[in-house]
């Protein structure tokens, strides 16, 4: 086990040394260590690792990689030491402190108070007491090695010999001054000369070893350089899974390994099997085997992606268990399948009921609760058309305990731009429960600047490089964190995939497209009736023929040879199949045909027809965008319908239209003064869910 070498007295009666201050009352050596690791992540195992006991202050000896070291004999190290033997030691540190990039407030400070005192104490001729805080030890190959303990000064520069005191129960550092007693001021034990203890000659066995473990190094270096490790290592499972993928550099020998998930560009070799959702996941669309590829700078992962046939699982149900909110406070669910050889998340394919009862809200997997009580989410699933639907249900348990503490977290950081990091908002309670209150109608979260960054669907997107902050709002409580964007490492070159695709006339489809930054993508056909480039840069089938797709950016230029052909589906479905529409606001929905081979797609707008849509009165069905707006709720027990057609087939799906939670917000917020006989309108806001804000026209009020 390591032992501490050195203990310094930082008492306020202590007589040799004292701490050193970042500002008044905050010392250097906090009893938190966090100063610590700020040094180390500069200076590595140059720097002594501190441990508070007491008023006093231990100091180890650590490797580059945070490793305590044993049976090491730190010693004072002299000023011929240090001009010497610790002569090239002594330049590495100075190396360290110069490469040193503070980034914080906290950083700076430390640095700056760091910097001054080295370069006092280095460069000052007239000082004496360099002994007291550089020391020198033997490494396993009897090098010597420099060790700085740090975050202290001597009270004063009186002449005096630096001492380690030898009683294996002290090591106190006293400085022995002329006229003092030589016996240590702490345990009063004598002072008596430690002998290092002698090592065995090992040089004959030592260098073999030492290069058999550089080879090693140099292998694994080499094999490793430009690989990325990715779990799981690969995924097969039904149409409709979906699954999150771990990336990380693989570290050294399985240690010290990086997360860069969030950092990676993701892109799929052939996206009508498997396409990439707005977090970074993968979903199963079509029967068939491709393979996910991760890419950072010039790093690279590849996984097998296997999509079986759609099929029923054995049962479902909603996670989390148990659903237990606060009133105000938020959840997003998923729904399990359960097969015989896995589980699979089929949360994308799951059909929510909507729900306000008072008790909760919900929709599409998003759940609030409103009030205290009790209630329950409903879920349903099947594989296909023609399979049938399994049900699952969850309680949830509503708790009326006002929030006392708002914490707000951007993980990681920085922000890559054109990535999304994992936003967390969560709100303590007066029963000193945790709750989300992610994405809550109660919630205002607040970028400044406004054009740093976006939230969107529970996460942060980085979209230009900078600094700011994000505040959260939640009643009288508030919260506020950094926030910085960074231009993320992205693609190397122009990537796109596939190299051929083949679609069904009607058929929409997109490539897997992905870029590095600067000039914008342009996409064409060479043939347009045979297939056409939407706005939104997808595909769709117009004809039955061959046409070549040209990708472009700048000087790159990638090619994508496509064939169109008739295809007669056997079925057709709308997804999602069962329709939750807030009040306000937009649902986006499409019709999907399914093949005889068992692969399915999305048809194009422009050849579905309409044949039944919910009245007006409660949502509008605008058939060019496939979106429905929510306009008034509707009864549980009478939902709209919606009915679609492609050719001779058709497909329905009922609409249920629901009154999401809001708070009224109006503007200007006042005080507003007015001379005598001049009018002034205030506007008004409904505030929903996610940050949806829509302007309410004066009929829907009441004053």
């Amino acid at each position: 086990m390591a032992k501490r070498f050195v203990r310094v007295d930082l008492s306020d009666v202590a007589r040799d040394f004292r701490p050193i201050a970042v500002e008044p009352g905050v010392p250097l050596l906090d009893r938190s260590s966090a100063n610590s690791t700020i040094l180390f992540k500069w200076l590595g195992g140059m720097v002594a690792e501190p441990e508070w006991e007491g008023e006093s202050v231990s100091f180890y000896v650590r490797d580059d990689h945070g490793g305590r070291l044993e049976d090491v004999q730190p010693q004072p190290a002299s000023d011929e030491d240090l001009k010497g033997p610790l002569k090239d030691e002594v330049e590495v540190l100075r190396q360290r402190i110069a490469k040193a990039k503070p980034e914080t407030s906290t950083e700076r400070a430390v640095y700056k108070i760091l910097t001054e005192q080295f370069n006092n104490v280095l460069e000052n001729e007239h000082r004496t007491d360099r002994p007291n805080y550089f020391f020198k030890y033997r490494d396993a190959a009897g090098r010597w090695r420099l060790v700085w303990c740090w975050g202290y000064q001597r009270v004063d520069q009186e002449p005096g010999q630096t001492v380690i005191c030898t009683a294996s129960q002290c090591n106190l550092l006293f400085v022995r001054r002329k006229g003092q007693t030589p016996k240590c001021p702490s345990c009063s034990a004598s002072l008596v000369p430690k002998r290092a203890k002698k090592r065995p000659k090992r040089r004959r066995l030592l260098m073999p070893l030492l290069m058999v473990i550089g080879v090693a190094v140099l292998l694994w270096w080499l094999f490793n350089r430009n690989r990325l490790v990715a779990e799981p290592a690969g995924w097969q499972g039904p149409v409709g899974g979906r699954v999150a993928f771990s990336v990380t550099t693989p570290g050294i020998f399985g240690f010290f390994r990086r997360e860069v998930t969030a950092q990676t560009t993701v892109i799929v070799d052939d996206p009508q099997l498997a396409r990439v959702d707005h977090a970074g996941r993968i979903v199963a669309q079509n029967p068939g085997t491709t393979q996910v590829h991760f890419h950072w700078g010039s790093k690279h992962a590849a996984v097998s992606f296997r999509v079986l046939a759609p099929q029923n699982p054995e049962s479902i149900r909603i996670e989390p268990r148990p659903l237990e909110l606060a009133v105000g406070s938020t959840m997003r669910l998923k729904l399990v399948g359960r097969y015989p050889d896995q589980e699979v998340d089929l949360t994308e394919s799951a059909e929510w009921y909507p729900k306000n009862d008072g008790v909760i809200y919900a929709l599409a997997g998003f759940v609030q609760g409103l009030g205290a009580g009790r209630s329950e989410v409903r879920a349903r699933y099947r594989a296909g058309p023609g399979a049938d639907y399994l049900e699952a249900t969850a309680a949830v348990e509503v708790r009326a305990s006002p929030f006392e503490k708002l914490e707000l977290a951007v993980d990681p950081q920085p922000v890559p731009v054109g990535r999304i990091s994992r936003l967390v908002v969560d709100a303590t309670a007066a029963d000193g429960r945790t709750y989300s209150v992610l994405d809550s109608s109660e919630l205002d979260l607040v970028i400044d600047p406004p054009w740093l960054a976006s939230v969107r669907r529970g996460a942060i997107h980085g979209r230009h490089p900078g600094r700011g902050h994000i505040e959260a709002t939640l009643g009288s409580l508030t919260a506020r964190v950094e926030l910085e964007v960074r231009p993320a490492a992205g693609a190397d070159e122009l990537m796109v995939r596939p190299e051929r695709l083949a679609l069904a006339v009607g058929e929409v489809a997109r490539l897997a497209v992905r870029a590095p930054a600067g000039a914008p993508v342009r996409i064409t056909s060479s043939a347009p009736a045979v297939l056409e480039v939407r706005a939104d840069q997808s595909l769709v089938g117009r004809g039955v023929g061959e046409a070549t797709v040209r990708v472009e950016q700048g000087e790159q230029v990638r090619q994508v040879q496509v064939r169109v052909a008739k295809s007669q589906p056997r079925a057709i479905s709308i997804v999602p199949g069962l329709v939750g529409v807030p009040v306000d606001g937009d649902v986006q929905i499409a019709l999907r045909a399914y093949t005889e081979e068992g692969r399915s797609f999305e048809l194009d707008p422009m050849l579905v027809g309409c044949e039944r849509s919910p009245p007006l009165a409660a949502a509008t069905f605008v058939r060019g965008d496939m979106r429905l707006h929510g306009v008034a709720p509707t009864e549980d027990d009478s939902p709209g319908r919606l009915a679609l057609a492609f050719g001779n087939l058709k497909a329905q799906a009922p609409v249920h239209v629901v009154p999401a939670p809001l708070r009224l917000v109006l503007t200007p917020p006042g005080p507003i003064e007015l001379p005598v006989g001049q009018a002034f309108g205030p506007k008004a806001w409904a505030r929903y869910p996610a940050g949806h804000t829509v302007g309410l026209l004066p009929e829907r009020l009441q004053w």
